[in-house]
């Protein structure tokens, strides 16, 4: 499937229809040995996401969207100068400019070695310098959706496509 060009999300769905397993899209990247299918480029993301400013890249797009809508969100970071874990930065309606970071030290071997191999491919794509910030993942909730969260926490609903959301 991976010589046969097949995107990540394609040969993902059709292990998951023949075995039952789910594996990653990092995984599936590993294995076929193609990159490039999670790395959105500023491109792809100005026609996703109409109306940036120019000079802004997508995470900062991404952030002034939701302190715009008073969304609670979070960014799953890589910063050397915090920690060589992943570090998480969750930004609160009524404190966006400050964010509550914290270390993540509870990855088991294989996630941490996944989420590395992220950094240094998405480094190299991106272009950036070793001592510089990267976005490994950006999640955001909604008032309504943190209510119902807070109102039954044994729930968790999760809504995903690859390259797009119902937010626009």
């Amino acid at each position: 499937m991976g010589r046969g060009k097949l995107s990540a999300t394609q040969i993902q769905t059709a292990i998951f229809q023949s075995s039952g397993n789910l594996l990653s899209l990092s995984t599936i990247n590993n294995i076929t040995q193609d990159y490039s299918e999670g790395i959105i480029n500023d491109d792809e993301f100005d026609g996703l996401f109409k109306g940036r400013e120019h000079g802004t890249n997508s995470t900062e797009y991404m952030m002034k969207y939701c302190n715009n809508k008073k969304y609670y969100f979070m960014l799953l970071l890589n910063d050397p100068f915090v920690s060589p874990d992943p570090v998480s930065e969750i930004f609160f309606p009524s404190t966006h400019n400050k964010p509550y970071t914290r270390r993540i030290k509870d990855f088991n071997k294989e996630e941490l070695e996944s989420l590395m191999t992220n950094v240094r491919v998405g480094t190299s794509a991106t272009q950036l310098e070793e001592n510089q910030k990267y976005m490994m993942g950006f999640a955001w909730v909604i008032p309504i959706e943190l209510y119902m969260l807070e109102a039954f926490p044994n729930v968790i609903m999760v809504d995903t496509v690859e390259k797009t959301n119902n937010e626009n």
